[in-house]
């Protein structure tokens, strides 16, 4: 064993002595020198490298060129719902509505007479088969439904009706023919509904 040790050692003795020599003279030079005895004058150019400096000991490169815009990242996840909002204000009241029965009718006899009604000013039998109803409103925008019909009794015997606003620029009267079966003008009871 000593043997080998000999051999080690005389084979790599100078590489010893050198490695020796090395690591005591960096011990000596880091422990015998005082501090800030380094100058520029004992460093090599380009040697030292910015991990040697504290931070903030070297000051800063000019700004960079912007660099080129990333993809676009994916959508995140959507987040939770919010809490909810307080009440709205209540909507104004709305107007008050109409009774269900129409607010004028009529029942005329054949003679042109009103038999019945409520809203009715006059009722005018001009023609055979052709009668004036004369209401105490505009009824230009309502609906008017005539139906031919005895004015005492739920039995009618066969015939037609019609009913249009007097005139062009007609407001409150309303024209009312009535016809046979056949289509001939003639005089007979009906009943008539406006309803707006």
């Amino acid at each position: 064993m000593t043997r080998r040790i000999t051999q080690f050692a005389g084979h790599n003795l100078i590489a010893l002595i050198a490695l020796f020599a090395a690591l005591g003279g960096t011990s000596y030079a880091a422990l015998s020198l005082p501090k800030d005895s380094v100058s520029t004058k004992q460093v090599k150019d380009r040697s030292l490298k910015a991990t040697d400096f504290k931070r903030g000991q070297l000051p800063g490169g000019p700004k960079g060129d912007k660099g080129d815009k990333g993809d676009k990242g994916e959508a995140g996840a959507s987040g939770p719902q919010g809490p909810q909002g307080p009440a709205g204000r209540n909507g104004a009241d709305g107007r008050n509505g109409t009774d269900a029965a129409p607010s004028v009718f009529a029942t005329v006899a054949y003679d042109g007479s009103l038999s019945r009604g409520r809203g009715v000013v006059s009722t005018f039998h001009d023609a055979n088969g052709v009668y004036f109803v004369k209401m105490d409103r505009n009824i230009r925008e309502c609906a008017w439904i005539v139906g031919y019909g005895a004015r005492n009794s739920a039995t009618t015997s066969g015939g037609l009706v019609s009913v249009e606003l007097q005139g062009l620029d007609g407001t409150d009267t309303l024209t009312v023919r009535t016809f046979t079966a056949a289509n001939v003008p003639a005089d007979h009871d009906f009943h008539l509904a406006v309803i707006c």
